[in-house]
């Protein structure tokens, strides 16, 4: 790995209030420019421009690993560093014949954009930046650019920095139609559908062709605006916008659909206990969300690790269970980890007193249900009336639970004789070996100080920048680490 620490230069512009700043600094993907690779399948279930992960079938996960992330910082950030490393990000993509739809989650710590639309300057604060290229196409040729969420009242914006100079058509993107940022959750959704003509010479795709992708994520806040910036693939920030550096995407088949097998006697059926409001007071996360079938609806607790908040089901008569069937809030995959279900024999849930019969060890995927047979339940023969969801290790949200068992009079005849089925919706593709930890994503960044100065439109930058440079060279510094390719 190579680290490259250059131009440790910070300064505030008297003449406007805009902070410029440059690279402090900046360090490659370990497995090198131009080696990340990807396979995406087309949705089975079209996405919902509305900035929200949608049910199974609408995206692939991209399951980048950390030694496919490239960084930039600037200097004028306290721990820039850190923060570039430790953004919690996903990229989501699929397509059509004529479209790729992608989504960009991102968490919201370091949150702060207050761009009006159109705005050049936008690669200073919190937004994406997107570029799409041709496999075929070197150097500078690509679309390129950038979404956002104005953090004071909401606004969307968006600004183009590239039209790919030999695609069929111009992009020009447009709120609700081509892209919408929301937040949500403490998160930060940036949902983008791109027509393949924008980028490409001709209109339409199929299996087997391949693309160019890169996406920046940018960090900002109120009180240090400058580079913060983490990137799947490279190409963009730094390497100068060269899209022979950006991941290769395949577009492969379909997103699966398959069907589980039914499990042995029957799904649960009975009141709702537990919190019937979620988060903020909604009654939409509340929890009816993790008992209503649509996997894109969510029970999101009011309170974490608290055993006075939690959802569950109660029954008319006892039942031991055989299958607990999960399907964690997309997006979210790491608040499955303590997952649990309990059962106990009437009144409020009380884990002191209730019986634990699975608690999560945080194996799943994202983007379906876990499915948990009775061989791994701590209890497998004990009956109860009352069954409760809770998690007291992470927030607990969770998009549907699905519970099978025996009643205590016995499976009814007709319902033996009738196999319910529960639709599972696999991404297909995916390629790398595990998902990355937390790693970032980054925004829209120029590559050298020169050209991202040239980009804000201060025509006076660029002769200030080199003087500026010239009598600071006595502090240039650069710092190496070797190479492990």
């Amino acid at each position: 790995m190579k680290k490259l620490i250059a131009f440790a230069l910070a300064f505030i512009l008297v003449i406007t209030p805009l902070t410029v700043s440059v690279f402090a600094g900046w360090e490659e993907e370990e497995v090198g420019p131009g080696n990340s690779a990807y396979t995406i399948g087309a949705y089975t279930v079209k996405p919902v421009l509305d900035g929200k992960l949608d049910g199974d079938g609408a995206y692939t996960k991209i399951g980048y690993r950390s030694t496919e992330i490239s960084y930039a910082w600037s200097d004028d950030v306290d721990n820039s560093e850190a923060w570039a490393r430790g953004l919690d990000f996903q990229i989501y993509a699929s397509y059509d014949a004529n479209n790729i739809y992608i989504l960009v989650v991102s968490d919201a710590k370091h949150y702060f954009n207050e761009c009006d639309d159109g705005d050049g300057n936008a690669w200073q604060y919190s937004c994406i930046q997107v570029s799409l290229a041709d496999d075929g196409d070197s150097g500078g040729d690509r679309l390129e650019y950038g979404l956002w969420r104005k953090s004071n009242d909401g606004g969307q914006g968006s600004v183009i920095w590239s039209q790919h100079s030999n695609a069929k058509a111009e992009f020009t993107p447009v709120a609700g139609t081509n892209y919408v940022v929301n937040l949500d959750g403490g998160k930060l959704y940036y949902e983008t559908v791109v027509p393949v003509n924008t980028f490409l010479n001709y209109d339409s795709i199929s299996e087997g062709d391949a693309i160019r992708f890169n996406i920046v994520i940018g960090q900002a806040d109120a009180n240090t605006v400058g580079h913060v910036h983490t990137q799947y693939s490279s190409g963009c920030t730094g390497n100068g916008k060269n899209s022979d550096y950006f991941a290769k995407i395949t577009l492969g088949a379909p997103i699966v659909v398959a069907k589980l097998e039914k499990a042995e006697g029957v799904k649960l059926q009975g009141e709702l206990i537990g919190d019937p409001e979620g988060w903020g007071g909604n009654t939409n996360a509340g929890r009816a969300a993790a008992f209503d079938g649509d996997v894109a609806t969510y029970f999101d607790p009011a309170t974490a690790n608290d055993p006075s908040i939690y959802c569950g089901i109660s029954t008319s008569e006892p039942y031991t269970l055989t299958e607990i069937r999960i399907h964690p809030r997309n997006g979210f995959l790491d608040r499955f980890e303590g997952a649990s279900i309990w059962g106990f024999n009437g009144g409020d849930f009380d884990p002191n007193s209730a019986t634990l019969i699975w608690e999560s060890d945080y194996e799943a995927e994202e983007l379906t249900w876990q499915v948990i047979p009775a061989s791994k339940f701590l209890v497998k023969d004990k009956a109860f009336t009352h069954f409760a969801y809770y998690n007291d290790i992470k927030h607990g949200d969770v998009a549907e639970i699905e519970l099978w068992g025996i009643p205590a009079s016995g499976i009814p005849a007709e319902v033996a004789e009738v196999a319910p089925e529960v639709v599972d919706e696999t991404a297909a593709g995916g390629g790398g070996d595990a998902p990355a930890p937390v790693v970032a994503a980054p925004a829209p960044a120029p590559a050298p100080a020169p050209s991202q100065a040239a980009k804000t439109g201060n025509t006076g930058i660029i002769a200030l920048v080199a003087v500026m440079m010239a009598a600071a060279a006595s502090v240039v510094v650069f710092k190496r680490k070797n190479a492990v390719k």
